[in-house]
């Protein structure tokens, strides 16, 4: 939908709902694990959170709101959260073999949005965390034609009600308010946002896209763990797509991962090599048409003919509008695209 239009209440919403809603809110859920470990009472927005950090996982059995010990993945209200966020629980194991296979890091996650760029790629990137913080973490970020479709993370913190609450558009407890009656709405939080009239249609497209785009760029933070991409899988439904350009991306990435001057120290070495446009380039043509950002533009008009690091920064110092660290952002992803190069 766009942006300025309103999402429809959730389809089967009637006047006995008032009473399901309270069920929700009072009746507490039992959970029994694989492992045999039990736990709970749980109130339904403590579900929510072990759904989205995967504590609670196909194969877990629930008494939910009092109606019997289920599978998990067969109650109706629970489910559809399974294929988004619980997919990737444990060791992610994809759709057969891999199309490729990448170590997670910044210049890695450069390399890999570079190439589903270039190819015009449609598919699903699984990435699993794994460093030296000890932190795990899981996401899955589909893509179609070339473009981000729908990020996926087992993060709770990346939640669109925990996102909203952060950015102030969103008080703690009218979250809570909005858990509890997360059901009526089909599990799905932008649709009842709107429909509680807490958070306008327009407001939640915004945070939609911007969250997508923050759940990309903290990948460029990440250390250690692993990327595989399988070609020609599409996510399940998705009530808000992204369609995301991924060089914007990228440089949110680079901002993550290099604010400011920080990448002054990584490129000092090469402030006296020549840059300069790259001759041939298999990459080039695939790149055709593609709309850079305004800064990445920008350095690249500043590397029209060989010249070394050093003059490239001094030129942009003279131009202004463009501190040291914003030209170097743009270098990395130029250098990515094979559109400039250092000469040997």
């Amino acid at each position: 939908p766009r942006a300025d239009e309103a999402i429809p209440d959730a389809p089967g919403v009637d006047e006995g709902s008032e009473h399901k809603t309270e069920e929700y809110e009072l009746l507490p859920s039992y959970v029994l694990k694989a492992s045999g470990e039990k736990l709970g009472p749980w109130t339904f927005a403590r579900l929510m959170e072990a759904l989205a950090t995967g504590q609670l996982q196909r194969g877990d059995r629930i008494d939910f709101v009092g109606r019997g010990m289920q599978a998990v993945d067969d109650i109706e209200e629970l489910k559809r959260f399974f294929p988004a966020i619980t997919a990737t629980t444990g060791k992610l194991a994809g759709p057969g073999q891999p199309d490729f296979h990448e170590q997670i890091g910044a210049a890695s996650m450069l390399s890999i949005l570079m190439r589903v760029l270039a190819q015009r790629e449609t598919g699903v990137l699984f990435a699993e965390r794994a460093d030296e913080t000890g932190e795990g973490g899981r996401k899955e970020l589909y893509f179609v034609g070339g473009r981000l479709h729908h990020v996926a993370s087992s993060n709770a913190s990346e939640l669109l009600g925990e996102y909203l609450v952060r950015r102030g558009k969103l008080e703690r407890e009218e979250l809570d308010l909005a858990l509890a009656v997360l059901p009526r709405y089909s599990g799905r939080m932008g649709d009842t946002l709107i429909s509680m009239g807490l958070v306008g249609p327009v407001d939640i497209f915004r945070a939609i896209r911007e969250q997508g785009r923050d759940r990309v760029a903290d990948l460029f933070l990440w250390r250690g763990g692993e990327a595989t991409f399988y070609r020609g899988h599409t996510a399940p439904h998705v009530e808000f797509p992204l369609d995301l350009e991924l060089p914007t991306l990228m440089l949110a990435g680079l901002e993550a991962a290099k604010p400011g001057d920080a990448p002054m120290d990584e490129h000092r070495q090469n402030v006296d090599r020549t840059l300069g446009p790259s001759s041939s380039s298999s990459e080039a043509p695939l790149l055709d048409g593609v709309i850079w950002p305004p800064l990445v533009a920008r350095v690249q008009t500043l590397v029209k003919q060989p010249m070394k690091l050093r003059e490239v920064l001094q030129a942009a110092a003279r131009a202004g509008g463009l501190t040291a660290g914003e030209v170097l952002r743009g270098l990395e992803i130029l250098l990515a695209a094979r559109l400039v190069r250092y000469e040997e």
